[in-house]
């Protein structure tokens, strides 16, 4: 966002002191809260990027201000939570945005241009390797709140609990749904989200197979079948 001239970084929000201090003094924000109700009651604020692990307060909050939105994906851990969301957005009349960014990656724009050039499509299919993300962290993080203020466990163990119940009543208490449902959202929704860009709203689910680490699918679109695979091996 700071490299893009168009839009300008007027406010942060995060519980950490140490993160507002630090990415404050980095990217010159002088607006720094660690309550999302305080940022979106900012009359400044256009538009909000929410990217905390879980988004319905702060994004019902954003849109409820008059705040455009771009959330992380996924845009909730339940079919109830998104269709808040969704109907906050209408409500508004503001814009709420997925951040899918693989529907924007120059690959997915030839395979775009490609099947739309297509006469006829006979079949699609789609693998998916999540892998282990251990290393994201010390690649991206650019600060994290110091230990003395005590943060990351708490947060951590209300982000956990909070998720743990809400799978519960997404999806019910059998531990392995829990696990590949998880693994869709924080995976292979960006192949999902792709594919629905490529080749339309999916109109039926034809089958679905999975041994409890590995998920088959057979998805059914507008203009052909698509068999899914997702391999949810540790990593999620």
């Amino acid at each position: 966002i700071e490299q893009l001239p168009e839009l300008e970084l007027v406010a942060l929000c995060d519980l950490s002191e140490t993160v507002l201090e630090s990415l404050g003094a980095r990217y010159g924000i002088r607006n720094l809260y660690t309550s999302y109700q305080d940022l979106t009651e900012l009359a400044t604020v256009d538009a909000v990027l929410v990217a905390t692990p879980d988004h319905k307060g702060p994004a019902l909050a954003a849109l409820n201000h008059g705040k455009h939105l771009l959330l992380e994906k996924p845009v909730a851990y339940s079919l109830s939570e998104a269709r808040d969301i969704a109907d906050a957005s209408k409500e508004t009349q503001c814009v709420s945005l997925m951040g899918y960014m693989r529907v924007y990656d120059p690959g997915s724009e030839v395979m775009r241009e490609q099947v739309e050039s297509m006469q006829e499509l006979r079949l699609a299919r789609s693998h998916n390797f999540g892998g282990n993300f251990t290393r994201h962290s010390p690649l991206f993080s650019l600060v994290t709140p110091r230990a003395e203020e005590g943060l990351a466990d708490n947060a951590a163990e209300i982000i956990n609990d909070r998720t743990a119940r809400i799978l519960r009543q997404a999806v019910g208490g059998d531990e392995v749904i829990q696990h590949l449902y998880w693994s869709l959202l924080m995976g292979a929704t960006h192949d999902l989200s792709v594919l629905r860009d490529l080749l339309g709203p999916v109109r039926e689910v034809k089958y679905s197979l999975t041994d409890g680490v590995r998920l088959s699918a057979c998805l059914v679109y507008p203009r052909t079948l698509c068999h899914i695979e997702w391999d949810t091996s540790p990593g999620y």
